[in-house]
């Protein structure tokens, strides 16, 4: 037998996704132990390069989402790229100040001692979106995963198989699968990822 014929049984193309889930997972580890230390123009840079893609897909997702639930061109633009540009928009032009540290007071106890809170990337993001809203409500975590440093993967819902497609465009035009991957898929997906 030869593996063409292998990966036409579909407990095998289960496996096959289970170990792709499993090495872009282990591949974001080094990302996200690198981005620790990254700068706040780093992570603009990021989110700027999606922003730019999704401002460009906007007439291709417009078509998407009017072919998987007949949403009108308004209606896109407000709830699904506007919202995704806003919120770039917006971490873009705060992330600097939510990157700085912020001093806190101590007791009477400790005195002649300062403390700050600084907020710190914590690792790999998982982003499963609905299907109402999935441009907003997979690319809005997205931005704000990039703001605080991390790598992400996006599972959009398989009740939109036109604007999903659109996204994964997006996606792997923007960024290698180390820092952001999208993983399409039913429930099985879904539970592999979140495994």
């Amino acid at each position: 037998m030869t593996s063409s014929v292998l990966l036409t049984r579909p407990d095998d193309l289960h496996l096959a996704g289970s170990r792709s889930i499993r090495a872009v997972f282990e591949s974001q580890h080094a990302t996200a132990l690198q981005w620790r230390s990254s700068t706040a123009g780093q992570r603009i840079a990021r989110i700027q390069k999606l922003r730019d893609a999704v401002l460009a897909a906007a007439p291709a997702l417009r078509v998407a989402a009017a072919a998987d639930f007949r949403k009108p061109e308004a209606e896109v633009n407000l709830t699904e790229i506007f919202t995704v540009v806003s919120e770039a928009n917006t971490a873009i032009r705060r992330l600097k100040r939510w990157m700085k540290p912020t001093r806190v007071g101590f007791s009477p106890l400790m005195a002649g001692t300062r403390g700050s809170i600084e907020y710190q990337p914590r690792g790999r993001c998982l982003i499963i979106a609905p299907w109402n809203y999935p441009v907003n409500l997979s690319f809005c975590p997205l931005v704000l995963a990039l703001a605080a440093g991390n790598p992400a993967i996006v599972k959009p819902s398989e009740m939109t198989p036109n604007l999903a497609a659109e996204m994964q465009k997006i996606i792997d035009e923007s960024f290698p699968s180390d820092e952001v991957a999208m993983f399409q898929g039913e429930s099985d997906v879904a539970q592999a990822l979140l495994d």
